[in-house]
Parts: structure tokens; C-alpha cells; sequence
């Protein structure tokens, strides 16, 4: 090229142009360029390096760098053939799918369009589907085919495009000295069958994995069902569900529960299968955490009702249990828990409440037991 420097500025459609240009003088097409310089490993996009050692290799005398920017217009530090020429990347696009959907590899492509071309001459009329009927005719591997070959056996195979096309990918792809259509020179072919199989595979196991999935979900009326036989479980092992979020669910008697939490004692539990479909009918409203109202709705009302009377009637819960406690024991029995509740007019069961508040089930209240109710703040609903 003149060592003049290059009319383009900043416009990506000029610089597109001049590469273009420079291209076909060099390489007798940009697709052979494309393929033969720049793109070695097929994925379709290249690098400013490669760029820069394609355009030295083809013994450009400008400003690579510079050229490489004005062409990369989004900023992405790669260019694409689209980039380039978006004719000659549309044919390309063109025969790589086809090609990858209709052979087996290059030396499958290069018998098959040996074949089709020998059965075109006697008069056969064999195409795509009739492998076996051309199996008889495949005496010799053929090595390479010509131009002739190539369009002849494409066209038999059903090629949608025209036959230009397939000249400017056979300009692109034979072997100058033979004027010949090799195995080697479909090197990149191997390459996008493996891709598209290893596409394919992934695709069938993220089917099958859907299906499997589908298969193992868990309707709604399974979820309630598990769900009961949960709670069932809770109020055999515990007594009663309070106590069983106070001991098994909750840690430090906390009333909201992080689904972390939840599934991890559920799992200690020995429901580790169900515990996700657990969290989802207990957390209702898919917050990420749960609060002892979602598991036992009734008896958390009664607690919160029970909060919110010691704090109004004693002042909070210790003053509470020391009104309660009258022989000062610093424990107190299901009896006489009942007879202060009777005494200050409490109107909810005792015996109920009673039992929610005895965390260890050992028939005693202690401070301890009730210190929870402290740190509560009851959801206004319950109230």
C-alpha cells in the first residue's frame, strides 16, 4: 500500500471500507483473510492483537492501532466480521450452520460432495438422506474436491443460498497451489461440530434436568400435607408448637426466624428432604423470615395478648413474676400461676399459656422462661 496515511478520520463505515479494500488486494477476499489470517481459533471475533500480527502478516503499512479503534466502535476490544464486511460475514454465518447441521466432519464433507458430483455426471439423482445409496459409489476416499465438486454436491444437499455464495466460500477456503478444496482447509469445521454437539449437550441435560424437576415438584396440596405432618411432629416430640420454635426452630428464644435457621433445624430434625418446601408454607409471604404467628397462629395471640398485659398491668415481665410468685420461690407451679392469673383477672387460659411459657416442660416457671417476652415486639395483627 502508499505510504500515504489513510482517508478515513474517525468514521467506522470508511475505515470498514479501506480494511476492505486492502483486504482484497492482499488476500483476494476479506473472508480469506478472515479465515486464513486473523480468526485461527473460529470464535468469530478478534482480538487487537490478532488484529495487529493478521495486519503485519499482510504487510500493512499504516496505523493498525488507530485503524482497530475507528473500526471498534462499541468499545469492545474485539471486532467481528460484521464489523468488517456484513455480506461476506452473512455468507460465512450462512454455510458454518449449514454445514455443522448437515455433515459429520470435513472429510465427511469432502466425500460427500466427491460423491454427489460423480453421481451428477452418470446421471444419478442422490442428495441429502441418501448416504447409503452413495456408499457403493465412495469406491476411493477422496482427498480433495474442486470447485465444480463443491458447488455441485452443496447445491445436492440442499444449500438454500446461490451459487455465488458458495464461490466466494470456496475463494475463501481452497488451497491456492491446487486450486483444491481440502480436508486441512476445513480445519475449522472439527472445531464448530464439537461446539455445537457440546451445545446440544447441555442443552439436552438442562431438559432433562427440568423434567426431573417438574417430575419432583411438589404440589400445593402436598406442600399442606407435609406442612400438617410437620407440625404434627413438632406437638408430639415438644408438646406444643410454641415450645418447639422456642427449643428446635428459634435460637435465644427469638420470635422471627431466618430461613437459614429454619432449614438448618429442620434438617436436624430429620426433615432435610422437605425443609425447603417447609420454609415455603410457613414463610407465606416469601419474605426470608417467619415469625411464630405463621407456625401456631392461635397460641402466638395468646402470648402477644399475655406480652402486652404484664407490660401494662405490672410494668414488665420481671415485676411480673415477682407479683406472681407469691412465696418467692423464684419458681412457680401450674396452680399457683393459675390462681394469680384468677387474681388480676387475666382473661385467657392459664393452663394454655401456662405450658407455651414453660420452655423445658418441667412443670415450673422460672425468670428465665419468660425473660423472652422482653425483647418481643408482637406484629399489631395479634394484638
Amino acid at each position: 500500500m502508499s505510504a500515504a496515511p489513510p482517508d478515513y478520520g474517525n468514521d467506522p463505515a470508511k475505515a470498514a471500507e479501506h480494511l476492505r479494500h486492502f483486504l482484497v488486494q492482499q488476500s483476494g477476499s476479506v473472508l480469506r483473510a478472515w479465515v486464513e489470517v486473523f480468526d485461527h481459533n473460529n470464535d468469530q471475533r478478534i482480538s487487537k492483537n490478532e488484529f495487529s500480527r493478521g495486519m503485519r502478516e499482510l504487510g500493512y503499512q499504516g496505523d493498525v492501532y488507530r485503524l482497530f479503534a475507528t473500526l471498534d466502535d462499541d468499545g469492545s476490544n474485539e471486532l467481528t466480521l460484521d464489523e468488517i464486511d456484513i455480506k461476506q460475514s452473512s455468507v460465512w454465518r450462512t454455510f458454518r450452520n449449514f454445514s455443522t447441521a448437515t455433515f459429520k466432519s470435513a472429510e465427511d464433507l469432502i466425500q460427500t460432495c466427491a460423491d454427489l458430483s460423480k453421481n451428477s455426471l452418470s446421471g444419478m439423482t442422490t442428495g441429502k438422506g441418501d448416504r447409503k445409496s452413495r456408499a457403493h459409489i465412495s469406491a476411493l476416499k477422496a482427498e480433495a474436491i474442486d470447485r465444480t465438486e463443491f458447488c455441485t454436491g452443496m447445491r445436492k444437499m440442499d444449500w438454500a443460498g446461490g451459487t455465488a455464495d458458495l464461490n466466494h466460500v470456496f475463494d475463501a477456503l481452497h488451497d491456492r497451489d491446487e486450486e483444491l478444496l481440502t480436508v486441512a482447509s476445513l480445519g475449522w469445521l472439527g472445531i464448530e461440530i464439537k461446539r455445537v454437539q457440546k451445545k446440544q449437550a447441555a442443552k439436552a441435560k438442562m431438559q432433562h434436568w427440568n423434567q426431573l424437576k417438574a417430575r419432583n415438584q411438589v404440589t400445593p396440596k402436598e406442600k399442606r400435607r407435609q406442612f400438617g405432618n410437620f407440625k404434627a411432629f413438632l406437638k408430639k416430640k415438644f408438646g406444643n408448637l410454641i415450645r418447639a420454635w422456642r427449643l428446635a426452630l428459634s435460637s435465644n428464644d427469638n420470635m422471627v426466624l431466618p430461613k437459614t435457621h429454619f432449614l438448618k433445624a429442620a434438617a436436624h430434625l430429620g426433615f432435610s428432604k422437605e425443609a425447603k418446601d417447609l420454609w415455603k408454607a410457613l414463610d407465606k409471604d416469601d419474605s426470608g423470615f417467619a415469625s411464630i404467628d405463621e407456625l401456631d397462629p392461635p397460641n402466638a395471640e395468646i402470648l402477644a395478648y399475655f406480652k402486652v398485659w404484664v407490660d401494662e398491668m405490672f410494668g414488665g415481665v420481671r415485676q411480673a413474676f415477682q407479683a406472681i410468685d407469691d412465696d418467692g420461690t423464684k419458681n412457680i407451679s401450674l396452680k399457683e400461676f393459675d390462681a394469680a392469673l384468677r387474681q388480676f383477672e387475666f382473661p385467657r387460659p392459664a393452663k394454655q399459656l401456662f405450658q407455651h411459657l414453660d420452655r423445658d416442660g418441667n412443670g415450673k416457671l422460672e425468670l428465665d422462661d419468660m425473660l423472652f417476652l422482653e425483647k418481643w415486639k408482637p406484629l399489631p395483627f395479634l394484638l
